[in-house]
């Protein structure tokens, strides 16, 4: 009995060694095949990344949605209305707390989403001669960045997004969203496409808003005339600066004063005269008290630009190669003309014109509110004021 016990656990051993390296030669195999299809894959989607890369670099222009018509989703979890810091801030919310969430960015820009704020404040101070092309800055810690959040990488194809493994987030740039059933989740694009959805987040922003007495002119006029609000629109204005010799400016809002006091930096050194005008009794009238309103006045003066505060204008025309700006109050202006702009809700709601209850603009997802508040010391203790500001 002894002389058969010991080779039958000779026999036990050696099948056993035999299962773990069956086993072991196995996983090998399933994880060597792994990491290949994951090279693959990985392999295909640089290679698309690249073509994309290459079709922005050989456009000559910074990165944008090009998809020409792509298959939108008939259907999508969360859909965010407009491609500004809102909607962007929203999809990076809803990633985070589900990172398989997938998400669609209906915009009617034409860019991907990028940062409004630099478009009139530190893009006009860059060094760089091609910055309307790179539209990069340096940030207040000197490190340089693009205005636009991500790079196109970041996003999913939009006719990818509904079978994506891992879900993610998709822009549809160059749409408008004309019509909403709140009631029945859908939405509808000026392309006719229809859209339903299960969560929605109205985050449009605003709009460039003209004067009455400038749409009653000419085209002469119009010709003059640039509504700030968009790249395109900073690009222009940039090239604009460098051709004449005077802009006016209308309007006293934040966007009016810091594009007049980045032109007067720049009218320093290139003879450019540059004139605000506004209704309000100073810069920001309509958000700082009047201290603040008046310091922030002659702080703009002393950047070079001729502040013309109470000018309500009247009409405007061309004279010789000028506009010509008649005040209510009998004055006259000659330069160039910009604007501000306002909130906008570009789409028709369901026709019974009511939002049901259990229908709510979707805001908890938002890493910081609408707009930023700030306080000020004033004789009556501080005031808090909420100041809004475009983000689609």
């Amino acid at each position: 009995m002894a002389g058969t016990g010991v080779p039958g656990r000779k026999g036990s051993n050696s099948v056993f060694v035999l299962i773990v390296g069956l086993s072991a030669l196995g996983t090998g195999a399933y994880v060597y095949r792994t990491l290949q299809e994951s090279k693959e894959r990985d392999a295909s989607r640089m290679a698309r990344m690249s073509r994309r890369s290459q079709d922005s670099e050989s456009s000559g222009a910074a990165p944008e949605a090009t998809a020409a018509h792509p298959k939108v989703p008939s259907h999508v979890p969360f859909l965010l209305i407009g491609g500004g810091t809102a909607a962007f801030a929203a999809a990076r919310s809803i990633r985070a707390r589900d990172p398989g969430a997938r998400v669609l960015i209906v915009s009617e820009d034409p860019a991907l989403p990028y940062m409004r704020p630099p478009l009139s404040k530190e893009l006009w101070f860059s060094d760089d001669p091609n910055v309307t092309e790179t539209l990069r800055f340096k940030q207040w810690n000197g490190k340089e960045r693009s205005i636009y959040f991500q790079p196109p990488s970041f996003y999913v194809p939009v006719q990818d997004l509904s079978s994506v493994e891992n879900g993610g987030v998709a822009v549809l740039p160059g749409k408008k969203v004309v019509h909403m059933d709140v009631r029945g989740n859908t939405v509808k694009l000026n392309d006719g496409t229809q859209i339903s959805y299960d969560k929605c987040l109205i985050a449009t922003g605003g709009s460039p808003r003209n004067l009455p007495a400038i749409e009653r002119a000419g085209k002469d006029v119009q010709k003059r005339l640039t509504l700030f609000r968009k790249i395109d629109d900073f690009r222009r204005l940039e090239k604009i600066s460098r051709e004449v010799k005077s802009i006016t400016i209308i309007g006293g809002g934040f966007l009016g004063s810091e594009l007049a006091c980045a032109l007067g930096r720049r009218a320093r050194t290139r003879g450019l005269e540059v004139i605000q005008l506004f209704p309000e009794k100073g810069n920001m009238g309509k958000v700082l008290p009047e201290y603040l309103s008046n310091w922030t006045t002659e702080k703009v003066r002393r950047e070079g630009v001729n502040v013309l505060p109470n000018a309500v204008v009247k009409s405007v025309s061309v004279s010789g190669k000028r506009l010509l700006i008649k005040l209510k109050d009998g004055r006259k202006v000659k330069g160039g003309a910009g604007t501000g702009s306002r909130s906008g809700t570009p789409w028709d709601l369901h026709p019974d014109c009511a939002l049901p209850n259990r229908w709510r603009p979707i805001t908890s997802w938002l890493q910081w509110g609408w707009s930023p508040t700030w306080s000020w010391p004033s004789q009556r203790g501080w005031r808090w004021t909420r100041i809004s500001g475009g983000s689609g």
